[in-house]
């Protein structure tokens, strides 16, 4: 390992944590907000809140369009979604079975 890879290490690490605790702050929130529980949303915004006053060096910022696109995710079915990030090519042929198993009493 190099000397330039080990001392960016830090700062790659620094990196992560603050884009995994604002993924977890966010759907803490939308998962809030989808099941409108005002306990969670205002637990959301508490740990917001206490992140950014303990790291002003590195701030979250959440905003309403990114808790919009995850409530609206959410209330999506799990086999939209994953015919929607399928590749084009299978597609149509998933989106058969997926019929199909629906028409069985499936999902």
């Amino acid at each position: 390992m190099s000397v330039l890879t080990r001392r960016r290490m830090p700062t790659r690490q620094d990196i992560a944590l603050v884009q995994n605790t604002q993924a977890d702050i966010l759907d803490l929130w939308s998962r809030g907000l989808a099941e409108r529980d005002k306990g969670i949303q205002d637990r959301a915004a508490a740990w917001l809140h206490s992140w950014n006053e303990k790291n002003p060096e590195s701030p979250i910022l959440i905003n309403g369009r990114q808790l919009q696109s995850r409530v609206k995710q959410m209330a999506t079915p799990s086999a939209d979604r994953m015919l929607k990030g399928a590749p084009k090519g299978l597609r149509g042929r998933l989106a058969g079975e997926f019929a199909a198993g629906r028409r069985e009493g499936g999902e």
